[in-house]
């Protein structure tokens, strides 16, 4: 009787609600501008469903609405793609299934819909189909697959069921008479056969994970499916690359590490470089850890993302500042304690995002290391210019690391690792810098 719909609802799923006697359909679009475009230029007979007394539009973020809606529903209806996307994925994550199970009265549904092939289901698209069902069922107690070129997902803690005859009934009772939905294309959908092969195909994958707001599992798993199309050698990178990251990026660190210790040998002093080259890596990587956190908690990613990149801009112009005159004699030591500070944010990230603190601590957290980057800068422009070396070979240098921060981290790291396991990498690398200054 009481209805949400978390978008795509202006694709013909209101008007399918309709079919049935609802009583009040609450319809949330992130984008306002979606609906009035929309009714600019649906059909009369759908605009008149849109805008009808039954119906509410609700312009807001859909996670920020279930989360804090105080209304109780018969069902809710998920119409918004895969988890291709961050900004997708939070809506498919253990967090979100417990929040909208919140939203739901006793025997309430949950209803969603994933890519699928009739009658076959590739590994990838398995894998993907595999997180969000076993991620669903952690938190409701029963879950139905309703098998197509969608497969339908129905979670829920009341009795559910995939017999035909069951959903051919409630037509009759209800007096719908579709077009193309008929008794015979049910009976088929819901083959006792084609729904447990389906079934078997989902359930049966023993290496899945739970899909959680600071670990994306189905993200991961969504890249490696788009990445199947493009050939099964980029796939067995992607692949390696789940459980090898780290292993290669402690690798990476340990060569750097000889390298010091070579080139110190032999009068030669670049641990500075490779120093500076690591706190610019951990510092954009922490950036890159807020902005996807702040996505999966507020959403509004576009509309604040230039306050977080304006936050770590004012740490850094600040840090290189207020050190710009370099403190000769103290240099290495302030390095150490800057060093030192950067770890424990590394270090805290985690335990900061599960904190529930105001959103104005997002933007500050950022400020911190992009402090420490500037300090950094700063403090080893002095120390290295008595050498002559170039400050832009230092800016080079710094932006490296940024850059490779913002490839590895991006693609890799997080999606592959999720915030915990990045944060760990992020403090392993700050503890190498942290050693290269022995060898300064």
């Amino acid at each position: 009787r009481n209805v949400l719909v978390l978008g795509g609802g202006i694709n013909g799923k209101i008007a399918e609600i309709f079919k049935f006697p609802a009583e009040k359909i609450a319809y949330v679009e992130i984008d306002p501008v979606m609906i009035e475009m929309a009714q600019k230029y649906m059909r009369e007979e759908d605009k008149k469903l849109i805008t009808d007394k039954k119906v509410e539009i609700i312009s807001a973020d859909i996670r920020s609405y279930v989360r804090n809606t105080k209304e109780k529903y018969d069902c809710i209806i998920l119409g918004l793609p895969g988890p291709e996307t961050s900004l997708m994925n939070r809506c498919y994550t253990q967090e979100f299934f417990s929040e909208a199970k919140k939203s739901l009265s006793p025997g309430g549904t949950l209803v969603l819909s994933l890519p699928s092939l009739e009658n076959y289901m590739a590994g990838e698209l398995r894998s993907m189909s595999s997180c969000v069902y076993f991620t669903g069922k952690y938190v409701f107690k029963n879950c139905v697959i309703l098998p197509g070129e969608r497969n339908y997902y129905v979670f829920s803690d009341g009795m559910l069921t995939d017999k035909p005859g069951f959903y051919t009934a409630k037509m009759k009772q209800y007096g719908i008479k579709p077009m193309f939905l008929t008794d015979n294309s049910i009976n088929y959908m819901l083959n006792e056969t084609r729904v447990s092969k389906i079934r078997e195909e989902i359930t049966g994958n023993e290496t899945f994970q739970l899909n959680r707001d600071f670990k994306p599992a189905c993200y991961f798993n969504s890249m490696l499916l788009w990445s199947s199309y493009s050939g099964a050698g980029l796939i067995k990178i992607l692949k390696y690359l789940e459980t090898g990251i780290s292993y290669i990026f402690i690798f990476v660190l340990v060569i750097m590490l000889v390298i010091c210790v070579i080139l110190k040998k032999k009068g030669a002093n670049y641990s500075v470089l490779m120093n500076l080259g690591i706190v610019g890596f951990t510092a954009m990587l922490v950036e890159l850890m807020v902005i996807f956190a702040y996505q999966s908690v507020y959403g509004y990613l576009y509309y604040r993302i230039g306050l977080i990149i304006t936050s770590g801009m004012a740490g850094v112009a600040a840090g290189s500042f207020l050190f710009s005159k370099g403190l000769t004699g103290s240099g290495k030591r302030q390095l150490f304690i800057i060093e030192a500070i950067l770890l424990l944010v590394t270090a805290a990230m985690p335990a900061f995002f599960n904190s529930g603190l105001p959103e104005a601590a997002w933007f500050g957290v950022v400020f911190v290391p992009c402090f420490c980057s500037g300090a950094v800068f700063s403090i080893i422009s002095a120390i290295i210019g008595k050498d002559g070396v170039n400050t832009g070979v230092l800016y080079a240098v710094d932006l490296a690391g940024a850059a490779a921060s913002t490839l590895i981290g991006s693609i890799f790291m997080i999606p592959a690792l999720g915030i915990a396991g990045t944060a760990f990498m992020a403090s392993i690398g700050v503890i190498c810098g942290i050693i290269m200054l022995f060898f300064i």
